[in-house]
């Protein structure tokens, strides 16, 4: 591995306890074209896209360990423990991390990537409903009434 490749593996291990094996394969899935736009990694780079995960803390009794940590993806759960509630996050991300990876979209500053336009928008149903507004917003009944009466 060439210094470059070595930097990009420990930056993919330490944000999503991902490879640049798993990344490269990834790739080679997506055909390295966006999920989103379908642009070749030739003409923008391509950055992982996760689903930000909430996490939820809770304190234990009676356990070796004091805290929990939790989060579901996907309908999936998952679940750290730590004596410190430091240690319960990093066990939770330890095993929750890979699992919020969907997939490769394309990088870009001010909104021109898709990773950048999905944003942290995580939630299905809220981009039908967006998609809808935008498809048939409101403010064309106004103008049509206006029209209608002239």
């Amino acid at each position: 591995m060439t210094p470059k490749e070595k930097a990009k593996d420990r930056r993919l291990w330490k944000t999503y306890r991902w490879t640049l094996e798993m990344y490269n394969r990834l790739g080679e899935l997506q055909g390295w074209r966006c999920a989103g736009c379908g642009k070749h990694v030739s003409e923008k780079s391509l950055n992982l896209d996760h689903y930000h995960f909430k996490i939820t803390l809770s304190n234990l009794t009676g356990s070796e360990f004091k805290w929990r940590a939790y989060t579901e993806i996907d309908g999936d759960s998952f679940i750290g423990q730590g004596k410190t509630q430091k240690e319960a996050r990093l066990a939770l991300k330890d095993v929750a991390l890979p699992a919020s990876v969907r997939g490769l979209l394309c990088a870009g500053r001010h909104g021109l990537g898709c990773n950048t336009k999905l944003g942290r928008i995580d939630f299905p149903d809220w981009l039908r409903t967006m998609a809808d507004y935008l498809e048939n917003p409101p403010a064309r009944q106004i103008l049509l009434d206006k029209r209608e009466s002239s």
